[in-house]
């Protein structure tokens, strides 16, 4: 949630990796332009997978629960 430590990992295999890159080419292209050189390649994509989670939020509707949310919203949470 709001500005906390909120953490998830993941694991990116080769052939995940080259299908991120066919499907979006300016990915591709940054990843080019600045690994190893200004990031390193993990420090690549955990931003490229926080714009990811940041963009996924903003498009989801306001009342769609986050896939780690109890069901019911936030009203099911134990006081």
């Amino acid at each position: 949630g709001g500005g906390g430590l909120d953490r998830v990992a993941f694991t990116l295999t080769p052939g995940m990796m080259a299908r991120i890159f066919a499907q979006y080419p300016n990915v591709h292209r940054s990843f080019l332009d600045n690994v190893p050189h200004n990031l390193s390649e993990v420090s690549f994509w955990h931003r490229y997978m926080r714009a990811q989670a940041k963009r996924d939020a903003k498009h989801r509707p306001p009342d769609t629960p986050t896939p780690d949310a109890p069901p019911g919203g936030e009203d099911a949470l134990p006081p």
